[in-house]
């Protein structure tokens, strides 16, 4: 079963495959948004980031919404997928579609709300890092340091004290890190803590 992109006036019809190799379906639907990004095309996307069996799909569809036509009709249908898709990956897509094309304060508390209460990792961390990326002051220094002891899995708490490495260098990201190489619960994460925590102190003893 296929859907139909009718192309203006020439009645061009390019098909992106509903069912298939994932491979295959990404390539074309890259295809369509390319070479035609018109309103069928647009109304296509807007139909895929809802129904769309694969998350993958979902996912594309809204980068490319966001890329093509950044207006409030996109922030608005990005704001809702990225909480009410059920896959990670589609989520993570919108929040960071909306930090890039729209860095404002209604983004930051959404981005500061599915920081904490996203189910799962990854939309966590790219919360954690578009915060960090996009408005580096001391609310976001402040919930990262808290996130990155209390987050419930190991990926955000990573990200949270990366992003405070990488964005405040100084005696106080010291010693978040020097706690979590010694009592997180992860080895994966003590390791990358203990690494960083080195070379930041190499760093400021510089």
């Amino acid at each position: 079963m296929l859907v139909h992109v009718s192309v203006d006036h020439d009645r061009v019809t390019e098909c992106v495959p509903k069912i298939g190799p994932i491979g295959a379906r990404r390539t074309a639907l890259a295809g369509v948004v390319g070479k035609w990004p018109n309103a069928n095309t647009r109304k296509l996307l807007e139909h895929l980031v809802i129904q769309d069996d694969f998350y993958g799909i979902r996912g594309d569809a809204l980068q490319a919404l966001a890329e093509k036509w950044p207006d409030e009709t996109t922030r608005e249908l990005l704001a809702q997928r990225a909480v009410q898709d059920d896959h990670g990956s589609p989520r993570c897509a919108a929040l960071q579609a909306l930090a890039e094309k729209w860095p404002d304060e209604t983004t930051r508390e959404l981005l500061a709300q599915r920081a904490v209460q996203d189910d799962h990792e990854p939309p966590r961390c790219a919360a954690l890092r578009a915060l960090a990326e996009k408005w580096s002051d001391e609310t976001t220094r402040d919930l990262l340091a808290q996130r990155a002891v209390r987050d419930k899995d190991a990926c955000p708490r990573r990200a949270a004290f990366q992003a405070l490495a990488e964005k405040w260098p100084d005696e106080t990201t010291l010693k978040v890190l020097e706690v979590r190489a010694a009592k997180d619960e992860s080895a994966w994460v003590k390791q990358k803590a203990e690494r960083l925590a080195k070379e930041l102190k190499e760093k400021l003893q510089a």
